[in-house]
């Protein structure tokens, strides 16, 4: 929001864009995690495992932020904006976490499901023992936030950034899958 308000025409052009789950080789957040937790068996299914979520390669994301700062070096009409950015459509996060597992060398996502409301109860207990105990630096096993992105769909129109400094991914997603692979 801040940078957002800076925006001033002919003085300071920004805008804003917002990846949805960039992920890629090398990654030191995402990756580490669903993999560390599928090894330790504790990576379950929660909800429907219908929910559709926006995710973006990285070196797309890195694209769209060069395409907007050569577009607005042209052109700032489109300046003090947010844009959101993603792959070439939503897809379902289990199938997809499932293909980046294999991609890795990790066998396929237990099929233990658990339902929404349960993951959510116990996001809640946890956040609340993990409190009592001070354990404020260690991260619990299940948060209320974590049931919710685990279990829902999310995703964003990526129209506008195409519209306005014509952002398309150029790597897709199985592209994307194999470089991952093949980083190993």
């Amino acid at each position: 929001q801040a940078v957002l308000a800076s925006h001033s025409p002919g003085q300071l052009n920004c805008v804003a864009l917002r990846p949805h789950l960039i992920w890629g080789p090398h990654d030191p957040h995402f990756i580490p995690r669903i993999v560390k937790k599928a090894r330790q068996g504790k990576l379950f299914k929660v909800g429907a495992l219908d929910n559709m979520v926006d995710v973006i390669f990285v070196e797309n994301a890195a694209l769209a932020h060069l395409q907007a700062l050569k577009q607005m070096s042209v052109e700032a009409s489109f300046g003090g904006r947010a844009y959101f950015v993603g792959q070439e459509k939503p897809v379902n996060l289990w199938e997809f976490i499932d293909k980046m597992l294999l991609a890795v060398g990790e066998k396929k996502l237990r099929n233990i499901s658990i339902p929404y409301r349960f993951a959510y109860g116990l996001g809640a207990f946890c956040e609340f023992i993990y409190s009592r105990l001070g354990w404020h630096h260690r991260e619990p096993p299940m948060t209320r936030f974590l049931a919710q992105q685990l279990s829902h769909s999310h995703y964003f129109s990526c129209k506008d950034a195409n519209a306005d400094f014509s952002y398309e991914p150029k790597v897709s997603l199985d592209e994307g899958l194999m470089q991952l692979s093949q980083s190993i």
